[in-house]
C-alpha cells in the first residue's frame, strides 16, 4: 500500500488543502499527525471506513472539536449525500445517515462556505 499526501496552496482562502488516502488504519495512523492544523483543509479519499478514528488521531495532535466538516457520499452524482457537523460529530452523523464508500471526508473552515452556499 501507499500513501498519497499532494499539498496545494491556493489563493482563494490563503490557506493550505491537503489530500489523503486514507482508506485502512494503517495508512491512518501514519499521515493524519501533520493534517491536524485548523487553517487547512483537509481532504480525505476514502475515509470512510477509518471515520470513527479519524477524529480522535486529528485530537491527539491538536485538532479542536468544534472544527466544522462534511462526509460527502457519490458526490457529483444524482445519488449524492452529506452528513454536515463538526469533526468531533462527523462519525455520528454519517453513521445515522447510513452513508456508504464511496465517500470524500472535508474537514475545515471551507465546509462553513459550502454549508452556507448549499442553504
Amino acid at each position: 500500500m501507499h500513501v498519497c499526501i499532494v499539498r496545494c496552496w491556493t489563493c482563494v482562502h490563503a490557506c493550505v488543502c491537503v489530500y489523503v488516502c486514507v482508506c485502512t488504519q494503517e495508512l491512518l495512523d501514519s499521515t493524519v499527525a501533520g493534517a491536524a492544523d485548523p487553517h487547512t483543509t483537509l481532504v480525505v479519499y476514502m475515509g470512510l471506513q477509518t471515520l470513527p478514528n479519524l477524529y480522535q488521531q486529528l485530537a491527539a495532535h491538536g485538532m479542536t472539536p468544534d472544527l466544522p466538516a462534511v462526509a460527502v457520499e457519490r458526490g457529483t452524482t444524482r445519488r449524492q449525500r452529506v452528513a454536515w457537523g463538526t469533526v468531533s460529530e462527523l462519525p455520528q452523523r454519517a453513521a445515522a445517515a447510513g452513508l456508504k464508500s464511496p465517500a470524500l471526508i472535508i474537514i475545515g473552515q471551507v465546509c462553513v462556505c459550502a454549508f452556507t452556499t448549499m442553504q
